[in-house]
């Protein structure tokens, strides 16, 4: 058995324990370096999450990357948006912007605007993982109770609808007050914190491993360098030794505990 021998072995040893809580060594090393959403929930399950959320407080609900591109799919939304202002190219790229905007990161509760588009009311609570503005959980298409309908029909013609039928669509969309809104941002807020919290503890036990995987090679490297592997590599010492340090580390593992975070 050499060096090598004996470095395949730890590392085999390592990879077959992150397998069984389904994360790879590749997960390991290159996890710091590109965060996704998808990387740290399981996207049908945030799906059903949001859908739920929408359903309870009955707003429109999406969650998207930082430029605005949609990961989820939208829970209901309005048809007024999502099939006369989103059928226009117009329309769905102010969409797209708004959502980028509107998710721009605030630190003590979810940000409230009107789209840039066709001034509903929206708001949206930023998801940070590891430092990293990852993903916008936006809400709304709501109008305020305050407004009138006859301001919010100009936006037809900016993206060429009619506007008979853009006010048909509009008479029927959800109107609210805005401290109710404020009570359901201050809620989605609350939501977006916890799902940053439960994937910044996944990011924190990863990087754990991977500082105990090192250290594993380390130990390797120190017995070699001073030449302890050699004089036991044939003997059954080597064996006595090898299994009393995968003992000890596996008992260091034993508080690690990493699965795929799940809302």
């Amino acid at each position: 058995m050499n060096k090598q021998d004996i470095e395949n072995k730890t590392e085999q040893g390592n990879n077959s324990n992150l397998l069984e809580v389904d994360l790879s060594f590749e997960d390991i090393l290159y996890v710091n370096l590109e965060h996704k959403l998808s990387d740290f929930f399981d996207l049908s399950e945030i799906q059903g999450i949001q859908d739920s959320f929408s359903s309870a407080i009955g707003v429109a609900s999406l969650i998207t990357e930082v430029d605005g591109t949609p990961i989820t799919n939208s829970s209901n939304i309005c048809y007024l948006c999502n099939q006369i202002v989103r059928k226009t190219e117009k329309g769905r790229k102010n969409c797209i912007l708004s959502n980028s905007i509107i998710g721009i990161p605030k630190k003590d509760g979810a940000r409230i605007q009107r789209c840039l588009g066709a001034g509903l009311i929206c708001a949206a609570a930023s998801i940070i993982i590891d430092g990293k503005h990852v993903a916008n959980w936006l809400i709304g298409q709501v109008i305020d109770e305050d407004d009138e309908l006859e301001d919010l029909l100009a936006y037809a013609d900016v993206i060429g609808v009619n506007r008979d039928v853009y006010k048909n669509e509009s008479v029927k969309v959800k109107r609210m007050s805005n401290l109710q809104f404020e009570n359901i941002c201050k809620f989605l807020y609350l939501n977006a914190q916890q799902l940053s919290k439960y994937a910044m503890k996944n990011v924190l036990l990863t990087k754990e491993i991977e500082k105990k995987i090192i250290k594993e090679k380390e130990i390797i490297n120190l017995y070699w360098d001073t030449g302890l592997m050699t004089l036991l590599q044939d003997s059954e010492a080597m064996n006595l030794l090898l299994y009393c340090l995968k003992r000890m580390l596996l008992n260091q593992r034993k508080s690690l505990i990493v699965s795929r975070i799940c809302y």
